[in-house]
């Protein structure tokens, strides 16, 4: 499947996240390795 989009358009799409609206708490670091896989990974500690 193909889109075209206008000139523009994309610009609009790789724009940055605004940072007002982000969020950051320590995570357990368990997350580092492929071996673990639960929820509870990225639930703040």
């Amino acid at each position: 499947m193909h889109f075209r989009l206008k000139s523009g358009a994309c610009a609009a799409l790789l724009a940055p996240y605004p940072p007002k609206e982000m969020e950051a708490w320590d995570v357990s670091s368990k997350v580092n390795s492929t071996a673990n896989d639960a929820p509870a990974l990225v639930s703040p500690v």
